[in-house]
């Protein structure tokens, strides 16, 4: 339990040095290290990275990371890995702020469901790229900039914008309750990851949905990865 919790401690250092702004030390004192240095020599020993080149990688290695074991009585998604080369049309972007780690604090998942319910079934696609905010105190509330991108015919005056999306992809299926979506989805997307050794690239994530209600949703996620 003892390597578990070291590990848990060390996944989560990992997931605010890519999604937040908050300086080395703060994220130090945060996992009660003693100094800086402790915390990187420590951070350098399990994942192989000081936590600046962490943080600056172009790419987000989920290998070392480790799943919550609140997760031990789930299933692991499926995985299937494609080459895409589409382009999303969009006419909407909303900007909005997710937690990390808490979906009670703040959770992204409102607005997305909001968004679509709005839609009357029209919006069969989104884009979602999440980053880390330039305000350090959204960082120090846990807070990740996200972006929502969609094509609505009745946005009034609307200009056309494209998002593409070439290259590897990883397709992971969700279809089940809203509830569990907004609870369960950020624990299950480091577990796939890390389970089958992804690489995340910074792009944006493709949404294809299959069906939405006030209850439910039913959707294929690329990821895209080396």
């Amino acid at each position: 339990m003892g390597e578990y919790i070291l590990k848990r401690r060390i996944s989560r250092a990992a997931i605010l040095l890519r999604m937040t702004s908050l300086p080395v030390t703060e994220i130090a004192f945060l996992f009660h290290y003693h100094s800086s240095q402790g915390f990187s020599r420590s951070f350098k020993k399990y994942t192989g990275l000081t936590p600046s080149e962490y943080r600056t990688s172009a790419v987000w290695d989920f290998n070392k990371l480790q799943p919550s074991l609140l997760l031990e009585n789930y299933s692991i998604p499926d995985v299937k890995l494609c080459e895409l080369d589409e382009r999303l049309t969009y006419t909407d972007l909303i900007t909005e702020h997710d937690h990390i780690f808490d979906p009670a604090a703040k959770d992204v998942t409102k607005t997305i469901r909001k968004t679509l319910l709005n839609s009357r079934g029209t919006i069969k696609e989104m884009a979602i790229l999440s980053r880390r905010p330039e305000a350090l105190g959204k960082s120090r509330e846990n807070l990740a900039e996200v972006f929502i991108a969609y094509y609505s015919d009745e946005t009034p005056d609307y200009s056309e914008s494209t998002c593409s999306f070439f290259g590897k992809y990883a397709i992971v299926n969700f279809d089940g309750d809203w509830e569990t979506y907004s609870a369960y989805s950020k624990m299950i997307y480091v577990w796939v990851m890390a389970q089958n050794k992804l690489v995340l690239r910074n792009d944006a994530h493709l949404f294809k949905l299959h069906s939405y209600t006030e209850e439910k949703i039913c959707f294929d996620m690329y990821i895209p990865v080396v």
